[in-house]
């Protein structure tokens, strides 16, 4: 009884090590915010993709975002569907160059959509505070 006991309390242990480690994006990118601020990212380019965005997992860690890159500009509309944390989003154009920003996307808003105030091709969402924190404002170029 003994070694079950320690041979679960290991496996948990490995499970919870495992959970606590950064994401394993299936395509990852770096990005860059300024001089002093990259963040590694998943990419969403498939309908599929974009469809589930960030909501497959439970947790995202600072230095993590999710690039969702469309095939033409667009006011694209996001929800917080099957979220489970609030995020920031930010639209940015073919430019790479924020035309708008959702500060603090919460999952208790959907169905709540939120839209940005100009075409976009791209759209890069981040833990919620992200862009207050880093001073990332409207007109700001991001580079990958």
């Amino acid at each position: 009884m003994f070694v079950s006991v320690i041979a679960v309390v290991f496996l948990v242990s490995i499970f919870v090590s495992n959970f606590q480690k950064d994401h394993s994006f299936d395509n990852e990118l770096t990005i860059i915010v300024n001089d002093d601020l990259r963040l590694k990212s998943d990419i969403s380019s498939t309908p599929h993709e974009r469809s589930i965005g960030l909501s497959k997992y439970n947790t995202l860690m600072p230095e993590e975002s999710m690039l969702f890159v469309f095939n033409e500009k667009g006011l694209y509309s996001f929800w917080m569907r099957n979220m489970k944390f609030p995020i920031d989003i930010i639209w940015l154009d073919e430019n790479k160059k924020i035309v708008s920003i959702k500060h603090n996307a919460d999952p208790i808003d959907y169905p709540q959509t939120y839209s940005p105030e100009k075409d976009s091709l791209y759209v890069l969402e981040t833990v919620a505070g992200f862009t207050a924190e880093n001073n990332i404002l409207i007109g700001d170029q991001l580079m990958w």
